[in-house]
């Protein structure tokens, strides 16, 4: 069901609008999704959603560079600017706090980080109203967790080549001298 709103947000920043949005809009019980198609009702800066809407999409390349193994492009995309944004809704927004397990812990490598990030997601999901969200930002954390165990998988791997291929090495000098 979409319901039209006459109420004005008062956008006057691109950070502020997410906000004013959560915060008018997603405790009415009479809405339960947000359409934006242009043009926009006057009462809402045009400008402004289509910002928002680039940084949504931002956080959506930089989920894709992430799980891709893109590390450079990553570190490109993830400016100042981004992290901002990402600061800004990351307390209400599961899909930010994915994001941002991701990148702790696939990126940075940080467990700690990733655990405590992944703890925030679970406790957010508990008071979250999008079920279908839920359960859909769970699956990418799960595929989250297969890329990290592969990872480390193949991490161990290269580590037990590179031994058997020192013993090799080292077997071959001896019978040399």
């Amino acid at each position: 069901m979409f319901i039209g709103s006459n109420n004005k947000l008062n956008i006057n920043e691109i950070k502020d609008v997410k906000t004013n949005i959560d915060q008018k809009l997603n405790n009415d019980d009479k809405v339960n999704g947000i359409l934006c198609q242009l043009p926009l009702p006057k009462h809402l800066d045009e400008k402004a959603v289509i910002e928002l809407y680039k940084y949504e999409l931002k956080c959506d390349k930089m989920f894709l560079e992430i799980v891709l193994g893109k590390e450079g492009k990553v570190k490109k995309t993830y400016s100042d600017e981004l992290k901002l944004y990402i600061n800004k809704t990351h307390k209400y927004m599961i899909t930010r706090m994915r994001l941002m397990y991701a990148y702790y812990l696939l990126i940075e490598k940080d467990e700690a980080k990733a655990l405590k990030e992944k703890a925030a997601f679970e406790k957010a999901c508990l008071r979250y109203p999008d079920l279908g969200e839920i359960k859909n930002e769970k699956a990418l954390m799960e595929y989250i967790d297969s890329i990290h165990k592969n990872n480390m998988e193949a991490t161990k791997n290269t580590e037990i080549n590179d031994s058997m291929e020192a013993d090799t090495n080292e077997e071959t000098v001896e019978k040399e001298a």
